[in-house]
């Protein structure tokens, strides 16, 4: 039906493409070759976006049935993916095969260093057809990103000693929160640190002159560029004394001056490149800004340290975590500071900052292809209740101008989901989680425990394998001690692509990875014993990621069951009522924080294009 579909209203030239929700389970990659398959045999080239490098590969590398190269095979047709460091070998994959996957980096990677930099990685390819994988996850979670290509100056690294002075200051005030002082008042006294300032308010007391003669000086030396409007010294300490010469005022203030002046410049603690002077001046408190985050993010949260094994020998790096997926995104930093922050709050390496150069949006990249194909088992979520519409296909519409087709299950869906469980402490929470997974392996069934980060998907398993000691005897403990845990997507879960299948009584560990695109097939008995149980042990940022959590149990016309157990100790919430006024204002939140972020990004987007757009075509 997802075919017939296509083929009769959207495999044409007046067509944009289409949406298709398609339940998981319901053969959603198969679908996506044979599209492929067509369109190539309509002489179009088509390209495959994936959620991640893996899955790309997978679909390339791996043997059937897990991989799909061998269909493309009977039908003639080349097929590859672009997920290598070296150009040359992405290049070849663009000159010789018709269907390419590969994640969404990479193709905006290669488009943008083909138009800027003439690198011709791409090979003149057109933009036919983009057929999205997880499009919920690609054009709704992330659809307002950007891709940056930045470049590394080599002067910049003269910058480490005011990246690790920041960090040093800002850690300092951020661990004595009692004597906390203002944001003003610290960004001036770090300002002062690194430039000499002059401070206006007692100017006339500092070279012992009246308040009138004061005024009148402050004018002069703003005037002739010594000082800036704010007082910071802008004259180098060589030039200052021929400069002061020509100034018409009493040589016994001008010696008074020309020794504050100096005694300013010894007093900075950081020495500063004249050249980078402004650079800094500009950026200090985006900096300060990134420090500060810095401070509070969480390793296993918001980013892992990966060891990287180098010519050098091994060195440890950070590696971002995408917050709605758990991939590494391993070929990406964060900017304004931030990595460099995080990289001296671990005592790692300092890389150098690097400045953004180019960039393209998702949206911007997306819009260029001639069709759009997306698959989802979630696509944007409705909330009429709060604002009487879907605002999230109402961004799709706006955007790339497509339509929304949901194509009725082949199976009856036989997930049942349980009434959700809310703890007020976390010993409760755990204890929760224990009692739950120890029930439904006594029923013969199988866990898949899901959570937000590494760190609680660790904290988790250790909490209820720590309760299952206190509870239970050595021979009921088996399920536990070997229980699975999953945290990287370069580990290998031997469950999660359908190709070994999952026993009863197992326990898995997981974070969002297993909650998204994982194929996991059970066996006879698990099956007879009920199927596959889901444990989403927070409440998720929209419904959509909700329900592909669930959507791990109750596949392919299995039966299955899942539940939310949540910490929240928010006092104020009645938790034997709330679960649906917490959704309720989850879902608010979300739309608000979606909107507010749209209307950022549209004018955050037109702006940097205006300007880069004038860069490379000049002033004229």
């Amino acid at each position: 039906m997802a075919l017939l579909n296509i083929c009769c209203d959207h495999i044409n030239e007046n067509s944009n493409g289409v949406l298709q929700q398609i339940s998981t389970g319901e053969g959603k990659s198969l679908i996506v070759v044979c599209l492929s398959i067509i369109l190539v045999l309509n002489n179009t080239s088509v390209n495959i976006v994936t959620s991640s490098p893996i899955l790309a590969k997978r679909e390339i590398e791996s043997p059937s049935p897990t991989g799909n190269y061998d269909l493309y095979q009977i039908f003639g047709i080349k097929a590859g993916h672009i997920c290598y460091t070296s150009s040359a070998k992405c290049q070849a994959i663009y000159r010789n095969a018709s269907v390419i996957y590969g994640d969404l980096a990479s193709f905006q990677r290669h488009y943008l260093t083909d138009d800027f930099y003439g690198t011709n990685i791409r090979q003149n390819q057109k933009f036919d057809n983009v057929i999205v994988d997880e499009v919920d996850s690609l054009l709704l979670d992330n659809d307002l990103n950007i891709l940056y290509l930045s470049h590394n100056l080599s002067d910049f690294a003269l910058l480490q000693p005011f990246l690790v002075k920041i960090w040093q200051l800002v850690s300092l005030r951020l661990s004595d929160e009692k004597n906390m002082i203002t944001d003003m008042d610290f960004y001036q006294n770090l300002y002062c640190t690194i430039f000499p300032v002059i401070n206006w308010e007692n100017f006339d007391e500092m070279i012992d002159i009246s308040k009138e003669e004061a005024e009148r000086l402050k004018g002069i030396l703003i005037k002739c560029q010594i000082t800036d409007r704010k007082g910071t010294l802008i004259t180098k300490i060589s030039v200052l004394k021929e400069k002061l010469q020509n100034l018409v005022i009493s040589n016994s203030i001008k010696n008074r001056l020309l020794n504050l002046l100096e005694k300013l410049k010894r007093s900075c603690k950081i020495n500063v490149p004249e050249h980078l002077s402004s650079f800094i001046k500009n950026h200090l408190k985006e900096y300060i800004n990134s420090a500060e985050i810095a401070y509070y993010l969480q390793e296993g949260i918001a980013y892992q340290i990966e060891i990287d094994s180098t010519l050098n020998g091994i060195e440890p790096k950070i590696v971002i975590i995408d917050q709605y997926t758990g991939i590494d995104l391993v070929r990406t930093q964060w900017s304004k500071g931030l990595q460099q922050f995080i990289e001296l709050k671990h005592g790692l390496a300092l890389s150098n900052i690097a400045l953004k150069a180019i960039f393209i949006s998702n949206v911007e990249f997306f819009k260029k292809f001639k069709r759009i194909f997306g698959y989802s088992g979630t696509l944007g979520a409705t909330y009429s209740e709060a604002f009487g519409n879907n605002t999230e296909m109402v961004a799709f519409n706006q955007y790339y101008g497509l339509e929304k087709f949901v194509l009725p299950s082949s199976k009856p869906k036989r997930l049942y989901e349980e009434p959700s469980i809310i703890a007020e402490t976390k010993g409760e929470y755990f204890t929760n989680i224990y009692n739950e997974i120890n029930e439904k392996l006594t029923n013969g069934r199988s866990i898949l425990v899901i959570a937000k980060s590494i760190k609680e998907n660790e904290e988790i398993a250790e909490n209820v394998k720590s309760v299952a000691k206190e509870c239970l005897s050595k021979e009921f403990l088996v399920p536990y001690n070997d229980a699975i845990i999953y945290k990287r997507d370069n580990e290998n879960f031997e469950y999660g692509y359908g190709i070994k299948l999952l026993p009863e009584k197992t326990i898995i560990f997981s974070t969002t990875l297993a909650g998204r695109g994982m194929d996991i097939k059970l066996t006879q008995n698990l099956i007879n014993a009920g199927g596959l149980h889901v444990i989403l042990t927070y409440l998720p940022e929209n419904s959509r990621i909700e329900e592909q959590a669930f959507g791990r149990a109750g596949r392919f016309g299995n039966s299955g069951t899942a539940r939310l157990i949540i910490f929240d100790d928010n006092p104020n919430c009645n938790h034997k009522s709330s679960i649906l006024e917490l959704k309720y204002m989850r879902d608010l939140n979300y739309e608000l924080k979606y909107l507010i972020n749209k209307a950022m990004f549209e004018e955050e987007i037109w702006v940097k294009q205006i300007a880069l757009v004038s860069y490379f075509l000049g002033p004229n």
